[in-house]
């Protein structure tokens, strides 16, 4: 058993650096150095369970398995509307949580929160959100999630983050959006939030990705987002 503490001991040392939620690391770490304490006094089976409980803290965060969804689109296209329509279809059925990322302000943090939802608000001033926000944000989430849906602020200069995240696109029908070409190419599904057969005709041109409409009015289409996310 004394070789077998020891080497949950250098793979916690390894792995203990991939943490960044400050309380489950110091909760980890203290578990950890009453492993190595006990250890030295020769009291294995405490030694044993002591490293065990320090594993089990941190692989809550490395062995997550909840789908994340990032969601990006310009200020004022419905992308909130959508995620509205999207977590009161999934919420009787799985754990959601979402961040959404502002400029500045909460408004659409409250829209969320009203379904029962967890909610992380960010504020970036002028700023996009990057990878470190995002792995940051994330590791802070403790709890059991099916789905986390991260909102990017309302900019098509905001682009997507994490390539092996769901990557979803809101747009309104303006030809204007397609001079920003990147999002389109790099998102996973396109919602268009209105009918202009000439925009989507163009839109096709730019993008492989699967593309829906929806009527953000009575939710017509959100059906086919559902689908997808559940793959």
């Amino acid at each position: 058993m004394e070789d077998r503490i020891k080497k949950d001991i250098e793979i916690f040392e390894k792995n203990i650096k991939k943490i960044k939620n400050k309380r489950i690391k110091d909760m980890a770490t203290r578990y950890y150095e009453d492993a190595k304490y006990y250890l030295d006094k020769g009291d294995l089976f405490t030694s044993f369970g002591c490293i065990n409980y320090a594993h089990g803290l941190i692989d809550s965060i490395l062995n997550r398995k909840a789908k994340v969804v990032e969601i990006a689109g310009c200020a004022g296209c419905g992308k909130t509307r959508v995620l509205e329509f999207i977590v009161d279809s999934l919420r009787i059925d799985y754990e959601i949580l979402t961040i959404i990322i502002n400029f500045s302000g909460n408004e659409d943090c409250k829209r969320i929160e009203k379904y029962g939802i967890k909610t992380i608000c960010i504020n970036t001033g002028n700023k996009c959100l990057n990878e470190e926000l995002l792995e940051n944000a994330i590791e802070e989430i403790e709890e059991d999630v099916d789905y986390i849906f991260v909102e990017n602020a309302g900019s098509l200069t905001c682009s997507f983050i994490n390539p092996m995240n769901k990557k979803l696109l809101v747009v309104s029908p303006n030809k204007n959006l397609l001079k920003f070409p990147l999002p389109f190419q790099t998102a996973d599904f396109i919602v268009v939030t209105g009918k202009n057969a000439d925009f989507e005709n163009e839109l096709k041109k730019l993008t492989n990705a699967e593309i829906v409409e929806v009527d953000i009015e009575d939710g017509k289409g959100i059906e086919r987002i559902l689908e997808w996310l559940k793959k």
